[in-house]
């Protein structure tokens, strides 16, 4: 009888360690778990940063556009300024030079 208390005994320790040991699985799954979703809220967060670089990337690229196109149209309209200031025969030779490259280019 004493034979079968230990049995007993020594059957309720291995369930004891093995529910110990359960907890400590289950304990570790969720500490995974919570780490995941920490990550993936880290991760969102680099993605907007990402997506609020790149919107800024895209203004400032349109602005420099928008700046280049504008000073082309400044130059284009002070050259036309400048012509008319010109006297009559300077601008007949300076309009037959432009014609002339633009022959030899073609």
């Amino acid at each position: 009888m004493a034979a079968n208390w230990r049995g007993c005994d020594v059957a309720f320790a291995d369930v004891e360690h093995e529910r110990d040991r359960a907890d400590r699985a289950e304990r570790q799954v969720e500490e995974g778990r919570q780490r995941i979703d920490e990550l993936q809220a880290s991760l969102a967060d680099e993605r907007r940063r990402i997506d609020g670089l790149q919107t800024d990337f895209a203004d400032a690229r349109t602005a420099a556009m928008i700046t280049g196109c504008e000073a082309a149209a400044l130059r284009s309209r002070l050259m036309l300024t400048d012509e008319r200031r010109l006297p009559w025969w300077r601008r007949i030779t300076r309009v037959t030079a432009t014609d002339l490259q633009l022959q030899a280019i073609q």
